[in-house]
């Protein structure tokens, strides 16, 4: 059957048709008349039978007959077109109508075969993150004392009086600060006979007790012990360790 004669019978796309029915798996031949450009024609082995079927409902179809050879107009044998029969042009029909259905979509619209493309490189953008400075947030250390007796004798008065006014908690970074600018320690004013020992001892003492007056006596215990051992005031620094001791505040 060729083309026009699809298109006659209301194929609008024989050959999309005919296309879309060997990718459904029809065996289907290609011909080409002369005169009728190109034919095709379902394979002799998948056209019905003249055996008659167990359903009554589905007369049997014939089939189409033989083609016959005739002489040209120049004494050339013509092939004349094959004849279908009408059930035979129904079962095509009904193949097309399933093969559309199938490929098509939901709403009835064919698919469209879109063409797998490569997918590109990924292209990767690294994004330079700023960085900040980031500030230190503890105190710089405070500078080292030097030892002066100029300067630890205005440190211990100092303290002396944060500690006669109230303020005990300020006069333990002072006093511990004049300690610093004596340079000294217990063992070498034990018998305090230069003036840098007993602005050292004077400190000691001071220390101790803004220590138990501030709400700590545990850390004054240790300080008012070492200022005991100076031969210095002993019975007032005993009864200021006592305190300490008891845990009085």
């Amino acid at each position: 059957m060729s083309y026009a004669d699809l298109r006659e019978t209301g194929v609008e796309f024989p050959a999309s048709v005919v296309s879309e029915l060997e990718l459904a798996g029809v065996p289907i031949e290609r011909c080409r008349g002369e005169g009728r450009g190109p034919s095709v024609r379902l394979d002799p082995a998948f056209e019905p039978t003249d055996e008659p079927t167990a359903d009554a409902e589905h007369p049997p179809t014939t089939r189409a007959l033989a083609p016959t050879v005739e002489d040209g107009p120049r004494g050339r044998p013509v092939r004349p077109r094959l004849l279908v029969p009408v059930a035979l042009l129904a079962v095509i029909v009904a193949v097309v109508v399933l093969v559309v259905t199938a490929l098509g979509g939901r709403d009835g619209t064919p698919r469209t075969r879109i063409a797998s493309r490569p997918h590109a490189n990924p292209v990767i953008t690294v994004r330079s993150t700023p960085t900040t400075a980031t500030t230190s947030t503890h105190p710089p250390p405070p500078p080292a004392t030097p030892v002066s007796l100029g300067l630890a004798r205005h440190l211990e008065a100092r303290g002396h009086g944060l500690l006669q006014s109230g303020s005990y908690s300020g006069a333990v970074g002072v006093l511990r600060r004049a300690l610093l600018a004596t340079g000294e320690d217990v063992s070498a004013c034990v018998q305090p006979a230069s003036t840098m020992c007993l602005t050292y001892a004077y400190a000691l003492y001071d220390l101790g007790r803004a220590l138990r007056l501030s709400g700590d006596p545990a850390a004054a215990v240790p300080i008012l012990e070492r200022r005991l051992e100076i031969d210095n005031q002993r019975p007032t620094v005993l009864a200021e360790l006592e305190l300490a001791r008891r845990g009085t505040t």
